[in-house]
């Protein structure tokens, strides 16, 4: 038997027209006219594609997607809406769907039956699904070509896409959940198994809610060993808004955005309901997301001034918003069949207002500073710890837990000269990073230290400048060297490198920026003899330190530095000063005209060290200060900051069992 692409050869060997149709610039394959003596095939059949969503910059968008659990590998879904026009004269059965990909790491090809009869005249959604029914991993292959088969003798529909993996316009190129972790209670996580993208496997919905959520919140039953969204001693047959664990939730603002629809008069119903509901659409930067079902009066009036509810625009108001900005809580309103929030972001106008697309354009919904269990179906918590991964600009899986916002949703201020905080623990070090770029601010100084076998973070971060700038932490010796080479032939120089310990390895941060400065020469995991050599061969060719210390390595220190080719005037570098002897050497410098340029610390043997840079070329006044506790440390940050110094250095290490500081701060 002839395959469909056989009949096609056969057709024109008969004498047959074999026509090509192009819509909307997408290469597809049309109908056959048979020949009029031919009583079995007088119908006329003919169909083009007229539009393929979701689309952005001529490119079909892919959804990142995180790994089900830790030590598993990132995944990603292809979700394509095929708009399929009819323009011939019979009815149209898409029957098939293939996808075959192209570029280096593709995977193999993926087709699946699909059931869409399409009538003469009509636009039927034909869906190209991937990476549902299978993990798709590794990077986005370049392009992918789509086909759709018919069963009428039709030549498919072909359209070759190149593809790209989206990213939502918030920083970091994703989103906060809407929720915190701190509001829920023990043993409780955010879940979503019910509809929209990806409701079950190869179970989706076509446009406006092709990447949507439906969100609630979930236990573990111990005695019935299942998951559950109820709280304990509800009536599973019978429950009551107040018995979901979803209800009353608070839900916060993702981004940083202007309003642009509220209403909260809708009363919430019982069990299943319809009619509109609750909500607040928001315009994150060109996308509109809408926070759907929410609880009637929850809104606060600071999002939903009186005057502008249910009116597209706000009546005129302008009403702007924060990540992390409480704008109501979840309720049952609408068409909604029980307590949750129902999360969907468009790329325009959503349906039934001004502006709004015909066709409402669905795109996929990304976050960060989220832990992730992609697939609850295998948990156990009685058993075991859940083995969470970290949502890094993705969308979650079906049958997910989420643990969102874990180390904080606080609003941070913006226009300040600078946001700090130390102290931070490892775990929550990258949560606070995305929060403080997202409020327009970018790491100025990093250091890691370890207390009691634990690693902790001090930051401080200022506004952002038009320099290109990236921050990488928990580096290898082997990465760091890596990272300078390759971002060093990109014009990139070290603004700032720390040395600290991690399980008890060393590991390095660095904060590389492009601004044009004098030559570099780093080093890093040198012996102290090692170290002494180079810094005297390298200081007496004219290079001059300006980073300079050590991290512990078992039995030994490995030091690391960051020379220029600069002047430093009158200057001297230590880089092992017993903490003990660090305010003699202070003094002795300030007497000889010196001021610190360089401020670290570090531990070995169980003992804590300092490291040091002072030099004549530092201008103005300045303050230092070393040994401080956190409390006496916050009281030295707000004072100096206060008075419009900026933090300079600052670097924590372990003085017994507690915490210390040293920093320096200048105008």
């Amino acid at each position: 038997m002839a395959t469909k692409r056989g009949r096609v050869a056969c057709w024109a060997a008969l004498g047959l027209s074999v026509q090509l149709a192009l819509g909307a610039g997408l290469p597809v394959v049309a109908h056959a006219q048979p020949a009029a003596a031919n009583a079995l095939a007088r119908t006329a059949l003919a169909a083009k594609i007229d539009e393929v969503q979701p689309m952005a910059g001529g490119k079909a968008l892919v959804a990142p997607l995180t790994a089900v659990k830790a030590g598993a590998k990132d995944r990603w879904v292809l979700k394509l809406d095929l708009y399929v026009e009819n323009t011939g004269s019979g009815v149209l059965d898409a029957d098939k769907v293939r996808v075959t990909y192209q570029g280096s790491s593709a995977p193999s090809a993926w087709e699946e039956p699909v059931n869409v009869t399409i009538g003469v005249g009509q636009t039927q959604i034909v869906q190209a699904l991937d990476g549902f029914k299978r993990d798709l991993v590794g990077p986005v292959p370049d392009s992918a070509t789509v086909t759709v088969e018919f069963a009428q003798n039709v030549a498919p529909l072909t359209t070759k896409l190149t593809l790209a993996a989206h990213k939502n316009p918030a920083p970091n190129g994703a989103y906060f959940f809407p929720a915190k972790a701190g509001d829920l209670g023990k043993g409780q996580y955010w879940s979503w198994r019910t509809r929209h993208m990806g409701a079950a496997p190869g179970v989706t919905w076509t446009d406006r809610n092709r990447f949507a959520y439906d969100m609630g919140v979930s236990r573990w039953d111990k005695k019935a060993k299942e998951w559950t969204g109820l709280r304990e001693g509800a009536d599973p047959g019978n429950p009551k808004n107040a018995d979901y664990l979803v209800w009353d939730k608070p839900v916060y603002a993702m981004a940083d955005g202007k309003v642009m629809y509220c209403r909260e008069d809708v009363v919430d119903h019982e069990g299943s309901g319809g009619g509109p509901a609750n909500s607040v659409w928001i315009d994150h930067g060109g996308e509109f997301a809408g926070y759907v079902h929410l609880k009637l009066n929850s809104i606060p009036s600071s999002v939903c001034p009186q005057g502008s509810e249910k009116k597209w625009g706000m009546n005129g108001k302008t009403v702007t918003v924060k990540a992390g900005q409480l704008i109501g809580r979840v309720g049952n309103t609408g068409n909604s069949s029980a307590p949750h929030l129902h999360l969907e972001v468009l790329d325009g106008v959503p349906p039934g207002n001004p502006g709004a697309s015909p066709r409402p354009n669905g795109l996929p919904v990304l976050f960060q500073n989220a832990l992730v269990r992609g697939d609850r179906a295998d948990v156990d918590p009685d058993a075991g710890p859940i083995d969470w991964t970290t949502a890094r600009g993705q969308a979650i899986g079906w049958n997910a837990l989420v643990l969102p916002n874990r180390c904080g949703f606080d609003v941070i201020p913006s226009g300040l000269s600078e946001w700090a905080r130390h102290g931070i623990t490892a775990a929550c070090f990258q949560d606070v990073v995305n929060r403080a770029t997202a409020a327009g601010y970018e790491p100025a100084v990093v250091d890691g230290y370890t207390v009691g076998g634990n690693t902790y973070f001090n930051a401080v971060f200022q506004p952002k400048d038009q320099l290109p700038s990236a921050t990488r932490h928990g580096l290898t010796a082997a990465q760091l060297d890596k990272l300078v080479d390759e971002w060093g032939e990109l014009g990139y120089r070290i603004r700032h490198l720390d040395g600290y310990q991690y399980n008890g390895m060393p590991r390095y941060v660095a904060i590389f920026v492009k601004d044009g400065g004098p030559r570099q020469f780093v080093t890093h995991s040198l012996s102290s003899y090692a170290h002494q050599a180079v810094y005297n061969l390298l200081t007496g060719a004219g290079w001059r330190p300006v980073i300079n210390s050590g991290v512990s390595d078992h039995y030994l220190v490995r030091y690391f530095a960051v020379y220029e080719q600069r002047s430093l005037g009158s200057y001297r570098a230590e880089w092992a000063i017993p903490e003990a002897n660090y305010q003699e050497f202070a003094e002795t410098q300030l007497a000889l005209g010196r001021r610190p340029l360089y401020l670290n610390a570090y531990n070995h043997g169980g003992k804590a060290y300092l490291s040091a840079i002072y030099t004549s070329t530092v201008p103005g006044p300045f303050e230092a200060r070393h040994g401080l506790t956190a409390a006496q440390y916050q009281a030295e940050y707000d004072t100096w900051v206060g008075k419009k110094y900026r933090t300079r250095q600052v670097t924590g290490y372990a003085s017994g069992t507690g915490h210390r500081f040293a920093a320096v701060w200048r105008p």
